[in-house]
């Protein structure tokens, strides 16, 4: 097993392929916004190989200072599952990231889901990350009317919740276009600054609550 990062064709293979497949369509960006994203280089593709194939891979947009990354996308394909191929990836990517003080998950909300089979995979995925390492924090999002909780892995440093919030900001600020300031929302509920707050990172607009 190897990870490789991988160029523009290849990632827009991926995306055709698997991408589509793997994720909701309220989820998936437009290649086109992908490929803009790559192109300011702080968003970065690796894929997993075994034995010449790609069995997983992972899209990572990482904050002004590399100091942290968002785990954009990441899915092992479709015929590779089941076979530990996820936590072997996520053990790469920490070893390989070593010097970065963390990276973030968004993972659905489970309360935000009304049918038992979805509710259920919601939780096998966050209980996957719980068991690789992540812990639960008390930054959460909603993104195009999707409601996310923000799971962190602490590599180099431990940071607080107060730091998520911060990396997490700013990256949505290099993600997403102006003109979705109003369908971006961060949320911060945890003490560490001893306040409570609802904040549109792109429109630099408080919501009180």
């Amino acid at each position: 097993m190897e990870i490789r990062e991988v160029g523009i064709s290849k990632i827009k293979q991926i995306y055709a392929t698997h991408m589509v497949n793997d994720f909701p369509a309220a989820e998936l960006k437009p290649f086109k916004a992908i490929e803009s994203l790559i192109s300011k280089h702080n968003y970065q593709c690796f894929a997993l190989y075994s034995q010449g194939s790609i069995v997983a891979y992972a899209f990572c947009c990482f904050n002004n200072l590399q100091t942290c990354f968002l785990l954009d996308y990441y899915a092992v394909i479709a015929a590779k599952r089941g076979r530990g191929h996820g936590s072997q990836f996520l053990t790469l990517l920490k070893e390989k990231f070593c010097d970065v003080d963390g990276f973030l998950v968004e993972v659905e909300k489970v309360e935000s889901v009304q049918k038992e089979q979805e509710r259920k995979q919601r939780e096998k995925r966050i209980n996957f990350y719980l068991k690789n390492g992540m812990r639960r924090t008390s930054v959460s999002s909603n993104l195009l009317g999707v409601d996310f909780d923000i799971l962190y892995q602490p590599l180099k440093k431990n940071r607080n919740d107060y730091y998520v919030y911060n990396a997490l900001e700013e990256i949505y600020s290099f993600m997403y276009p102006e003109q979705l300031s109003d369908r971006i929302v961060l949320n911060y509920a945890g003490d560490d600054e001893g306040s409570i707050s609802s904040y549109h990172p792109l429109g630099n607009d408080f919501i009180s609550e």
